[in-house]
């Protein structure tokens, strides 16, 4: 375990059945919030063996996260920062693919005033 913790949002380790529940709620919480990432959760085979019992209303209730959204006046002003700007370059990462934003993506970057190149 202490070997991915440089490699992952969150590693633990179940120490019995009981704590299944609230740790698989909280590992996909973490993965999920912020920069979406990785999580570890070692699972002893005495640990796996036995019986944890946990109800799927329970489960899907608590696992939902919250979407960040930035402000209308943040976006605003991004916007002109790179309309504005002399040689603007849009370096875009993961998080457009994870956000289904390619196209708006496209969209901006093919707009008159902004003389963007794609790879």
């Amino acid at each position: 375990m202490e070997i991915a913790k440089p490699v992952t949002k969150w590693a633990v380790q179940l120490k019995e059945p009981a704590q299944a529940p609230w740790v698989f709620r909280e590992a996909f919480r973490i993965a999920r919030s912020g920069r979406p990432g990785p999580v570890l959760i070692d699972l002893p085979i005495d640990v796996a063996a036995r019986v944890c019992v946990s109800t799927t209303r329970q489960w899907t209730r608590r696992c939902r996260s919250p979407s960040p959204s930035p402000g209308s006046s943040r976006v605003r002003a991004a916007i002109e920062m790179l309309l504005d700007a002399e040689r603007p370059l849009i370096l875009a990462g993961g998080g457009v693919i994870g956000a289904e934003a390619w196209e708006e993506l496209r969209d901006l970057a093919s707009t008159s005033r902004c003389r963007c190149r794609s790879r």
